[in-house]
């Protein structure tokens, strides 16, 4: 992620691909209300990297 600018996560297990989260300059912006479970996961995984979750 140290050579990546933005990052994306989108949630593509329905027909239409939602957008979930955007990693910026160590920020985490959640796009999304609810959470599927790997999600929460990953939003684990990076608060502990470091990234700090705003709204």
């Amino acid at each position: 992620m140290s050579y990546c600018d933005e990052i994306f996560i989108y949630d593509n297990s329905s027909i239409a691909p939602e957008l979930i989260f955007q990693l910026k300059d160590n920020c985490i912006t959640q796009f999304s209300e609810f959470l599927p479970s790997w999600c929460e996961k990953i939003l684990n995984n990076l608060r502990n990297l470091g990234f700090e979750k705003i709204f």
